[in-house]
């Protein structure tokens, strides 16, 4: 593993979402054969509908929270939402720290927030690295691996 950099990967893996995720699902296919099956409407607004429900779900799977560390930058992307990395340079870092935070009344949830204290891109936890910019906006960026995160800042 390369020791001037730290990567990390998050995604939804929580039960509670994704038993939820599969029920919504479930119960728009249902819905999606009982139009068609009682001839209230065409086929055309059921497969919609469904079509609709399976993309969002198939996204939803796939979204991943990934972050570099190295020596000169900060990179994220909440990926299939932001197919390019969002760089910050150090040089352009006012401070930053590993914070806890409450994702619901800090920013709003998870995923990508928008809010007083900043911008947030979180998938699961309490841990975060809130980082000050030089222009005094700010933006926090979830962890998993907050004592690796740590030890790799530390180190760097």
């Amino acid at each position: 593993m390369d020791t001037d950099t730290f990567h990390e990967e998050q995604r939804f893996t929580q039960i509670w979402i994704q038993i939820i995720l599969y029920f919504v699902w479930a119960g728009v296919t249902g819905v999606s054969i009982a139009l068609v099956a009682t001839k209230k409407t065409g086929p055309i607004p059921a497969i919609c509908l469904f079509a609709f429900m399976t993309i969002f779900v198939v996204v939803f799977r796939n979204l991943k929270l990934q972050v570099s560390l190295r020596k000169d930058a900060i990179s994220y992307r909440f990926f299939p939402i932001q197919w390019k990395y969002r760089n910050i340079s150090r040089v352009n870092i006012e401070s930053m720290e590993l914070i806890d935070y409450n994702p619901i009344s800090d920013y709003g949830g998870w995923g990508i927030r928008f809010g007083k204290k900043g911008a947030a891109y979180t998938v699961k936890g309490n841990h975060g690295l809130y980082i000050r910019r030089a222009d005094k906006s700010s933006v926090l960026i979830g962890t998993s691996k907050p004592k690796e995160m740590e030890d790799f800042l530390q180190k760097h």
